[in-house]
């Protein structure tokens, strides 16, 4: 039983993924509602990538973060990023690079994503030694 309300709401999800693929945002932004009330992290992560462009919604980038630190939280690839990429540019949170990295460093460990931003933010920052270890750790 648990297993077919998990795939549920994982087909939700893509369901919102391919809405958004055809710029349907606000039909995605109301999927992705639903996801995160099922507590899917992905849900909260792209759903927090919605509120932070105005994407079927008013744009805030104060419950974006809100939205990518719980799905940060949880594991989720793209919180991880958006919260890494947040706490490096110092938007909506104070800008710590060193936790910014420690969170893309998460990332990179679970997708090439979270590896490809801290090589961008190495290209940017090569004084960065703490950024360089971590690159050379991975």
């Amino acid at each position: 039983m648990e297993e077919d309300k998990t795939q549920k709401v994982v087909d939700l999800y893509f369901q919102a993924i391919e809405a958004m693929n055809k710029e349907h945002y606000a039909y995605a932004f109301q999927i992705l509602q639903e996801t995160v009330r099922q507590g899917l992290p992905e849900g909260a992560a792209t759903l927090g990538t919605l509120y932070a462009n105005g994407l079927g919604t008013e744009q805030n980038l104060g419950t974006a973060v809100q939205y990518w630190q719980y799905a940060a939280e949880q594991g989720a690839v793209e919180g991880l990023v958006n919260m890494g990429v947040s706490y490096w540019m110092g938007q909506g949170v104070e800008q710590d690079r060193k936790k910014a990295v420690d969170l893309l460093e998460q990332a990179a460990r679970l997708d090439d994503w979270g590896y490809e931003v801290l090589q961008e933010l190495a290209q940017e920052e090569p004084e960065n030694e703490y950024l360089q270890d971590v690159l050379r750790r991975l």
